[in-house]
């Protein structure tokens, strides 16, 4: 009975830690905003790498999702935020 326990034990722990490990969330920021005949883009890149790390938890923690935003003020300038991030 014991040897079932210790191998049960010990599958359950390989198991948890073997979906740990490093994990990069690689980002491109796309921020364009328009006012009028006047349009500026700016693009830029984030990397965060960390170890240990379960993919869901490290994507939801660290914010490593696509995301499209559009907002329009009251003086009539949009600004669009395109965020593309990929889990490596």
């Amino acid at each position: 009975m014991k040897k079932i326990i210790l191998i049960a034990a010990a599958i359950t722990i390989t198991v948890s830690t073997s979906c740990r490990k490093e994990r990069t969330c690689d980002c491109e920021i796309t921020t364009t905003v328009s006012s009028g005949t006047t349009i500026t883009t700016k693009k830029y890149t984030k990397k965060i790498t960390k170890d240990k790390q379960k993919a869901k938890q490290f994507r939801i923690s660290e914010g490593c999702y696509n995301l499209n935003s559009t907002t329009t003020s009251t003086d009539n300038v949009t600004t669009t935020v395109e965020n593309e991030c990929e889990l490596i």
